[in-house]
């Protein structure tokens, strides 16, 4: 499974000066809302999913931009479909430098962000996670060739 998190806390301090929310974007991919407690699933226990839910805004119509993980977490990223932001595959594996990514406006708003990932495409490289003032990466084991073979395709 790969996921995201980001975070963004208030700059002065970790209590959020009035008019200041904490952030929080949490991505999880793949993975269907319609398995957990918080859309609804009879059967699957997700507490710490459903109680994060439960004090937060939850979007219960959502729709990924894209197939696979790189171009949809760009889109997660900035806002813009793939076809926008050019991160599609092939040679097209980073962001362009003009792109501007939630993380850097979210620093610009005076935030500090931290991000986790368990998914490479974070890497400095990608432009991706340009503006995470802390990033750490939780990579390793073993993975399938599936994405190489797909890049070759493309």
């Amino acid at each position: 499974m790969t996921s995201a998190l980001w975070g963004g806390c208030a700059s002065d301090s970790t209590v959020p000066q009035p008019g200041q929310v904490p952030e929080l974007l949490l991505a999880l991919d793949p993975l269907r809302a319609d398995h957990l407690g918080c859309y609804g699933h009879p059967f699957v226990e997700t507490p710490a999913l459903d109680a994060l839910a439960d004090e937060s805004i939850l979007f219960e119509n959502c729709t990924s931009p894209a197939t696979w993980t790189l171009p949809a977490f760009a889109s997660a990223m900035t806002g813009r479909y793939p076809y926008r932001h050019g991160v599609v595959g092939g040679e097209r594996m980073s962001l362009p430098p003009g792109v501007p990514t939630f993380a850097e406006g979210m620093r610009a708003r005076g935030y500090r962000t931290k991000g986790f990932a368990a998914v490479g495409y974070f890497r400095e490289e990608t432009g991706i996670g340009r503006g995470i003032d802390s990033l750490e990466l939780f990579i390793g084991g073993p993975t399938s060739d599936r994405s190489a073979r797909y890049q070759a395709a493309v």
